[in-house]
């Protein structure tokens, strides 16, 4: 017989807005070394192996199905940063994408695979989905909290959240005002002179 009250739905906790900013905080403090990790990765890749002759870098890949994929790098001046994107081989049709990756070294497969799954670990996930009910948890608040003061809010304003000091930032595009995070306070920017 089965047992079906294990599989009955339990209410989620209901955590503070302090304790979720904590959860937030760590998300975000492992997603910025997963990245770091991942760029890293990327400059070890450009390193070891030459720019075909548009200047992209090209690994391979396996996907689950055993079909091969490949990524191709390239460095955006405007931005300052790499982009990749991938694509799937078809080896009947790209003749000289098929005989790249056969003329290949197995090692560009080995750092095409380690990219992957690097890619994968980045964490955006925790950090984007715990940030979203942060955001959402904070617009309910001050909302509350202004309509109790019988006032409307200033354009902007510093809360303190757990121990950090966050600039709020007041939406007032729409009927109610929506208040979201913006930065994180860390030290004012002092205007000696015009520059």
């Amino acid at each position: 017989m089965i047992d079906w009250e294990k599989y009955i739905r339990v209410q989620p906790k209901q955590r503070t807005i302090h304790q979720i900013h904590d959860i937030w905080y760590k998300a975000k403090s492992r997603s910025l070394v997963r990245r770091e990790r991942f760029n890293n990765f990327i400059k070890h890749v450009t390193s070891i192996i030459e720019p075909n002759d548009k200047g992209n870098y090209i690994i391979y890949f396996n996907y689950k199905d055993s079909s091969i994929g490949s990524i191709i790098l390239n460095f955006n001046g405007r931005f300052g940063g790499w982009s990749f994107h991938t694509e799937q081989l078809n080896m009947d049709k790209d003749r000289d994408k098929t005989l790249s990756y056969w003329l290949a070294d197995d090692s560009i497969t080995e750092l095409g695979n380690k990219f992957r799954e690097l890619e994968d670990d980045r964490g955006f996930l925790l950090e984007g989905l715990t940030r979203k009910v942060l955001d959402s948890k904070v617009n309910d608040y001050f909302r509350k909290y202004f309509e109790r003061l019988k006032q409307y809010p200033p354009d902007s304003f510093i809360a303190k959240i757990s121990d950090k000091d966050y600039i709020i930032v007041v939406d007032d595009r729409l009927n109610f005002p929506k208040f979201k995070i913006a930065n994180e306070v860390t030290e004012p920017i002092i205007i000696n002179e015009p520059i």
